[in-house]
């Protein structure tokens, strides 16, 4: 029987030609220990698998949403318009939910006002941790750490739950125009510009097999082109003015040392695709700038608290040293090398 005590939860699953993830994922769903009513939406990107037709046969409780086209991690927002819960969680297709995961997160969040969402704790299905601990800048760069912090603030939200609230103060999930790659960092941001913190829970468990598909569908310079364009979107939508004037030549000089190592070190496609995303940001800053106003329309904190998880100065000191190794500041080498050498405690 479901609890009138707990507040109903949505959960929005994404899908692209990923059907035979579909089981495991919403049997999880199906067994999760949560007393209240939960509502489950799939996205599906157009796939050619039969995802949603399966889907639809199987699983009459699950509201399936079909998209025309492949829009990447954006396709989350489709399912906005149908959403009942108070909280909202999105995950991957291929997730599996731990039986306590929604449950924990929810007495978290009805706990903590001032915690707009929750990052919870994401391993592979072998148990290994998937996600780093990072050092992160206001250039929007940053570089990994094996070195866990005792700090509960992420710089980053996706899978993960937030607030039905405040998802209709800021309009969307994932940035429309992303298509993949730091949509998760933006999100953050967005949230934190209400006065909300954004926090990792340890304890709320996700298992994920990993951006795989996408991966090996899609060469580096592609990833990396992506995950530079989108960063800057984010640098001119999130910063005030002054922070702008301030850190925009910084950002631009720390981008300009690493292609130039990309091409010491005979890698000139990766220096390219940064090179191009730069030149696209100017080219369609028209748009970037309209994305500015209507972000920065509900602004509420500085950014010294938008960035109260940034640091710099160890950023300046640990980032340029890695200029010289074979770190690349890639997310895609990030995760890579966490799945090989950090297993889940």
């Amino acid at each position: 029987m479901v609890s009138t005590k707990y507040p109903e939860v949505s959960i929005i699953a994404l899908c692209y030609n990923e059907k035979a993830f579909q089981d495991t994922l919403l049997k999880s769903i199906k067994q999760l220990n949560y007393p209240g009513k939960i509502q489950t939406l799939l996205v599906d990107n157009n796939s050619s698998d039969g995802s949603a037709a399966y889907v639809k046969k199987n699983y009459s409780w699950v509201k399936v949403i079909e998209n025309k086209e492949n829009v990447g991690t954006p396709g989350f927002n489709l399912a906005i318009p149908h959403l009942t819960g108070k909280y909202v969680v999105w995950v991957g297709s291929d997730t599996k939910f731990d039986k306590n995961a929604i449950k924990i997160m929810v007495d978290y969040l009805e706990k903590h006002e001032k915690v707009g969402g929750l990052y919870p704790q994401v391993v592979d299905f072998e148990g290994k941790y998937l996600e780093g601990w990072y050092c992160f800048s206001r250039t929007l760069y940053f570089f990994s750490t094996l070195e866990k912090t005792e700090s509960k603030e992420y710089s980053a939200i996706g899978p993960g739950m937030l607030r039905k609230d405040i998802l209709d103060k800021i309009g969307y999930i994932y940035d429309p125009d992303y298509f993949y790659s730091y949509e998760d960092v933006d999100l953050c941001l967005r949230i934190k510009m209400l006065g909300y913190i954004i926090e990792y829970h340890r304890d709320a468990l996700l298992y994920h097999r990993g951006s795989i598909s996408f991966n090996k569908r899609n060469k580096p310079a592609k990833l990396i082109f992506l995950g530079d364009r989108n960063a800057l979107i984010t640098f001119f939508k999130i910063n005030s003015i002054g922070t702008l004037l301030v850190y925009f030549p910084y950002t631009l000089f720390f981008r300009l040392l690493i292609m130039v190592k990309e091409l010491v070190t005979l890698q000139p496609l990766k220096a390219f695709a940064r090179l191009r995303a730069i030149v696209w940001v100017f080219f369609h800053m028209g748009m970037v700038l309209r994305k500015r106003r209507q972000v920065q329309s509900y602004r509420k904190v500085s950014d010294r608290f938008i960035y109260s998880f940034a640091d710099e100065g160890k950023f300046i000191r640990e980032g340029f040293k890695k200029l010289f190794t074979r770190e690349t500041f890639d997310v895609q080498q990030f995760h890579t090398k966490h799945r090989k050498s950090v297993k889940n405690k």
